[in-house]
């Protein structure tokens, strides 16, 4: 929360419109200046809806570098990891466009395209998607047009849905104009702090790699991968791991420090730390945990994880094989203990069932699921159906 606000501090935008009037639907271009330097481009499809309070939806692009991007068709084994990281899941395209399945009922369609690459590493897609929300909310969801809450919903895919996911969390307060209240990711990477962390190695799967090739560009230090915004799972619990000065590649290079800072001399003064869960949202904060759907694009595990064998070893495979799959299970995970112990008052076990009544709401609440076996004419599809049954 208290990065939220900086980095809104940070970034003060001025913007200039200019329009394509397309004969259906209509779409309008809106270039904003960033603080950070530059400007992006949101894209703005039915801005007049006609019926009160439709459905907004903005849609996150995993593209990084949008103007200059390959065709998917273009992409190979000799792309750059910026481009690798869109291709995580060959089985569904990235989303380069807003997907034709996100405008239905008179939405208002909004694709919002932040810079994230070497030349503009994080912070800077983060600063690009909350002053892009501001001119969201003060231009699309003003009091004097709508006169309850207008409905927003956000969704992306791949490094898109990272960003989706931390402003959602950190945008869904119950009874303001700009509330969130659904969020839709697919393939979407929630935790930077173990790949920023591992040592590449040969037994590492094909995700795994692209994610470990990819880290150094699109963080300038691995101390940007432990902040919630980038990496979501720690606004659930903290991350377990001391912060490198580097990113690793050999055990011979690799130096790491503790979360407070100071050097180390030796591995006997770095002793492993503990993972904790975290209280979200916080006592006071206003927030609401949104509506939410978790899409991979591979199978889900037929158990929990914490069931697929003995002790962390097998948490640790998945993570090797599937880092996204392991990932989407904890973040659904995490945030139903939260909707079951903060929001239902209830006492949370560890019920790998999850039979008691507070799992069951909360499993309704955070979905996770696969989305594999869509076509590519569906893509969106995934997040359109869930947004039209928990928004009607």
């Amino acid at each position: 929360m208290t990065r939220a606000t900086s980095a809104r501090r940070y970034v003060y935008s001025a913007s200039r419109l200019y329009s394509h009037i397309a004969a259906e639907p209509r779409l309008e271009t809106v270039q904003i200046r960033s603080g950070s330097g530059g400007s992006i481009d949101v894209h703005v499809q039915n801005p007049s809806p006609s019926t009160p309070n439709s459905l907004l939806i903005l849609h996150i692009l995993s593209s990084l570098n949008h103007k200059q991007r390959e065709p998917a068709a273009a992409i190979s084994a000799s792309s750059s990891p910026v481009t690798k990281i869109q291709e995580l899941n060959l089985e569904q395209p990235p989303f380069y466009t807003t997907p034709k399945a996100l405008s239905f009922s008179d939405s208002t369609v909004v694709s919002i395209a932040p810079r994230w690459s070497k030349t503009d590493p994080f912070p800077t897609p983060l600063h690009d998607v909350l002053v892009a929300f501001d001119w969201v909310v003060a231009n699309l969801c003003s009091s004097s047009t709508f006169h309850t809450p207008r409905p927003i919903a956000v969704c992306g895919s791949s490094i898109g849905g990272t960003l989706a996911t931390s402003l959602a969390l950190t945008e869904s307060r119950p009874g303001k104009k700009s509330r969130i209240s659904a969020l839709a990711v697919q393939d979407a990477v929630f935790n930077w702090t173990d790949i920023a962390t591992s040592i590449p190695s040969e037994s590492d799967g094909p995700t795994m790699k692209t994610l470990l090739d990819a880290r150094g560009h699109l963080f300038s230090s691995p101390a940007g991968c432990f902040d919630a915004f980038a990496s979501p799972i720690l606004f659930f619990r903290t991350s377990g791991l001391h912060v490198p000065l580097s990113f690793p590649s050999t055990p011979s290079s690799e130096e790491v420090e503790p979360a407070g800072g100071q050097d180390v001399d030796g591995p006997e003064l770095n002793p492993p730390l503990r993972r904790s869960n975290l209280k979200f949202p916080a006592k006071g904060s206003g927030l609401r945990l949104p509506y939410t759907r978790i899409a991979v694009t591979a199978d889900l595990p037929t158990r929990p994880a914490r069931q697929r064998g003995k002790g962390s070893s097998a948490l640790v495979a998945d993570a090797l094989d599937q880092p996204l799959v392991a990932q989407a299970e904890e973040m659904a995970r995490l945030m139903r203990r939260s909707v079951a112990l903060h929001e239902l008052n209830e006492r949370v076990r560890d019920d790998p069932d999850g039979r008691s009544e507070g799992q069951v709401v909360a499993a309704r609440r955070i979905e996770l699921i696969s989305s594999q076996r869509q076509q590519q004419h569906d893509e969106g599809q995934w997040a359109a159906d869930f947004f039209r049954d928990v928004l009607g």
